[in-house]
């Protein structure tokens, strides 16, 4: 029985480590082509609720967060090249 819960223990533990890894990496790929400015400020927020929200086991959510951060960065991301480019006055 105390071998079994072990083991269950251990399962749960590599696979939230696993989700976090694998979504840090999607999101630093990502990261090369946003701007660094979004990176850096708009990103990494992202990361440290992705990192708070594995250290609560929440896997599943750290998906959509991941979803949710190069959803929203594209955006930003695209509204930024578009100031740039001189095509959209900025706010």
């Amino acid at each position: 029985m105390r071998k079994d819960l072990s083991d269950f223990t251990d399962r749960v533990l590599r696979a939230r480590h696993l989700a976090q890894r694998r979504s840090v990496k999607m999101l630093d790929l990502w990261a090369v082509l946003l701007p660094a400015r979004i990176s850096n400020e708009v990103l990494g927020d992202y990361l440290e609720d992705i990192h708070r929200r594995a250290a609560r086991g929440q896997r599943k959510l750290l998906y959509v967060r991941v979803l949710a951060a190069i959803f929203w960065t594209g955006v930003n991301g695209f509204g930024y090249l578009l100031k740039k480019l001189g095509t959209r006055r900025g706010a």
